[in-house]
């Protein structure tokens, strides 16, 4: 009975304290899911005659899957390209992110009303229940023309916004506006990659996409960001894990640095580093 106590209060521990030390958030999120997993599937009646040493044996696997991801993770990057939409795919992803900015500030709004009207914390739940209320209603039923992932992962991304506000890591979100242009996320299925060409839900032509770069061979992405500059531009962002990433040695060498005006800066090892002058290689451009 101790030992089943002492247990979950050494996983909730460290799972709280995960979140605030970086070092230990790998771990606490692993042994978070082997908590969740376990809470699930265990009777409640049965709890309380569990051997402690299951909750051990919890804790432990958490430990392994920690170990196991850390061995087999790579490196995450996201590949920037430019593109070049036809006037249907333009049409699609301009109303595509017209509906992402609208449900982006009607959630926004909602949790605001909600907080100062209420002192109520509306979380991503609500918001997607919110969601699916707003399609089914006459004025916003243009929202089921597009694809449902974008919508989704606004949602989720403001979430992250007010749980970096409450953490004191980041000012209150703000409205998004139009003139600053826009983007929509999408994942693994709201897309498909196949043979260097990507289509998009709801798209029936891949993207003419500018390969500046090639991605590395054998991965295939895992998120895709349409974003549009207010310039009018297209670029999109494909997020792969790449192998060719390694990891840097670690090292206690500490380096100070000094910005300067004939060198743009010098270290404490007496290294300088020269000023690039982009400036004057580029100032005829600027005309």
């Amino acid at each position: 009975m101790l030992g089943i106590y002492h247990g979950y209060t050494f996983g909730y521990a460290l799972v709280y304290h995960g979140y605030r030390f970086p070092k230990q958030r790998r771990f606490a999120a692993c042994t978070s899911f082997a908590l969740k997993d376990f809470l699930k599937d265990t009777p409640a009646d049965k709890l309380l005659t569990s051997r402690p040493s299951r909750i051990w044996f919890i804790l432990v696997w958490g430990l392994v899957r920690t170990w196991g991801y850390t061995a087999t993770h790579m490196t995450e990057r996201a590949y920037k390209y430019r593109f070049y939409p036809t006037a249907e795919q333009e049409n699609l992803l301009r109303r595509t992110m017209g509906c992402v900015r609208l449900v982006y500030n009607k959630a926004l709004d909602a949790r605001t009303r909600a907080w100062y009207e209420r002192q109520e914390r509306v979380q991503y739940k609500e918001t997607s229940s919110l969601l699916t209320s707003w399609k089914k209603t006459e004025d916003l039923e243009f929202l089921n023309e597009v694809s449902c992932v974008p919508l989704q992962q606004c949602l989720r991304h403001l979430q992250k916004a007010f749980a970096n506000y409450w953490g004191k890591r980041a000012k209150y979100p703000r409205f998004k506006a139009k003139r600053n242009g826009g983007s929509a996320e999408f994942t693994k299925s709201a897309f498909k990659y196949r043979d260097g060409n990507l289509w998009l839900a709801k798209c029936k032509e891949p993207l003419p996409i500018i390969w500046s770069r090639f991605l590395p061979e054998g991965v295939s992405p895992s998120t895709v960001t349409v974003k549009l500059e207010p310039s009018g531009r297209w670029f999109v962002s494909l997020l792969v894990d790449d192998p060719t990433v390694q990891p840097l040695p670690p090292t206690d060498k500490k380096v100070g640095i000094d910005v300067g005006i004939s060198s743009l800066l010098t270290t404490s090892d007496g290294d300088k580093i020269a000023n690039p002058k982009h400036f004057n290689r580029l100032y005829q451009k600027l005309k």
